[in-house]
């Protein structure tokens, strides 16, 4: 019985050195050579060349004086840096921008404005033209600051990469599209559409110059739902024998595959998760197992984790993924790692692990949209196209056909709408539905 016992007891305690050996060969497998080099790649610090336009948009809803922009981000940045990890400080947080007038629409005002994700700008407001000319001028301040963001070249975050760092508030950069459907509806075309033209323009430098996810998925909405859709409207409700500002023609250049990339983009994304997992290590200890430092320092490794999630996201500045772009072939995978040393590593860092798979698969739809946009903008392209070199008697298919090959895409073409009439093209973001644009009656 006692010679039972014994050998039961040396049995737990050989599987138990065995977990242990396998849980510290895991940890001191640690991070490769080649995954040190993804993180190096991922941390570097985008230097673009011209204008950052965060300042503007972070103090954009308050009249505050171009020079006091940076002081205030500056402030602002460095009360940030001083919360603790997953703090609830942003919840109360005032911007020093706060201490000047407040330009943001009532609420009245705000459920008139037209919105990027809502169609029908130009029927709502011509349908009530006086009052609109009284919202406009009601919104006249903030509508001028958001047309001084034309003069900027890139959005770079100036505030610390945190989970809880507030945004700017981006649903105002919108507003000059009511301003603009205004003067359309007034008679003032031309000049309409060339404000309309400037901000496709400036919306689109915009979506493929960010280190912010979230700007370039606004830049990305703002440059083709939304001014794009405007345009497009626009366009079918002037003669066809109207001329067409020269910043049309600028705005619906042709789309260069870097153009496209969520390099940048991505890099910045991975700032707020590498900051994230320096601060889950770093936290103070709770009083449960999950808050608990012990159950912390075994079952999780923040520089590991990292790694693996840097190897994911570098998907985004490498060729594999610049070649699918420049194809016009659906994103599927972003996958860096090979799940055989995922799982080995896993055994060190399991937390970690589970935190990297469920990131990797949230940013297919991002890489879509932007692939998206590349091909909305050759929609859009093609209407000006067909506006400024009419053939009334060919046939509209032929037409189509005839267009320059920098407005075609490998991958997908332009269709014509069951009705006759609308251009249509298939989306590769599988929420979203075809996307169409109304040609002229």
């Amino acid at each position: 019985m006692k010679q039972g016992l014994r050998w039961v007891v040396m049995g737990f305690a050989g599987l138990l050195v065995a977990v242990v050996a396998i849980w510290a060969a895991s940890r001191l497998w640690g991070v490769s050579s080649q995954q040190r080099a993804v993180l190096a790649q991922m941390r570097s610090e985008w230097k673009p060349v011209g204008r950052n336009a965060f300042d503007a948009l972070w103090t954009l809803q308050h009249d505050v004086p171009v020079e006091r922009q940076r002081a205030i981000t500056e402030a602002d940045a460095n009360v940030m840096r001083g919360w603790p990890p997953f703090g609830t400080q942003a919840a109360n947080f005032r911007s020093g921008a706060a201490a000047y007038p407040d330009l943001k629409p009532e609420q009245a005002d705000r459920d008139k404005l037209c919105m990027a994700s809502k169609p029908g700008c130009l029927a709502m407001v011509s349908a009530d033209i006086p009052g609109y000319a009284a919202l406009v001028e009601r919104n006249a301040k903030l509508i001028a600051r958001v047309d001084a963001l034309a003069g900027y070249d890139y959005i770079k975050l100036l505030l610390p990469a945190r989970v809880d760092t507030p945004l700017p508030a981006f649903v105002n950069a919108y507003l000059p599209a009511t301003r603009d459907a205004l003067l359309f509806a007034q008679g003032r075309q031309q000049e309409a559409l060339a404000n309309v033209c400037r901000s496709i323009a400036s919306w689109r430098r915009y979506s493929g110059n960010s280190n912010m996810l979230i700007a370039s998925m606004v830049a990305t909405a703002y440059s083709t739902n939304g001014y794009g859709g405007l345009f497009a409207d626009m366009l079918a409700a002037m003669p066809a024998d109207a001329p067409i500002p020269a910043q049309c023609h600028i705005a619906l250049a042709e789309v260069r595959p870097a153009e496209l990339s969520l390099c940048e983009a991505m890099k910045g994304e991975f700032a707020f998760g590498d900051n994230a997992m320096r601060g889950l290590a770093n936290s103070p200890s709770g009083e449960t197992l999950r808050d608990s430092r012990i159950a912390r320092r075994f079952l999780f490794d923040a520089e590991g984790t990292s790694a693996m999630i840097a190897s994911n996201m570098a998907a985004a500045c490498g060729k594999p993924i610049e070649d699918l772009v420049a194809r016009d072939i659906q994103v599927r995978s972003m996958r860096g790692e090979h799940p055989w040393r995922d799982r080995f590593a896993c055994i060190g860092n399991p937390v970690g692990c589970i935190l990297s798979d469920i990131a990797a698969p949230a940013y297919m739809d991002y890489f879509h949209r932007r692939q998206d946009q590349g091909m909305k903008l050759k929609l859009l392209g093609t209407l000006l196209w067909l506006h400024e070199h009419p053939e009334p008697e060919a046939p509209l298919a032929e037409r189509l056909r005839q267009r320059p090959a920098y407005l075609k895409s490998p991958s997908r073409d332009i269709g014509i709408g069951r009705d006759g009439k609308q251009l249509v093209i298939r989306l590769h973001e599988a929420s979203k539905d075809d996307w169409s644009q109304p040609l002229r009656p």
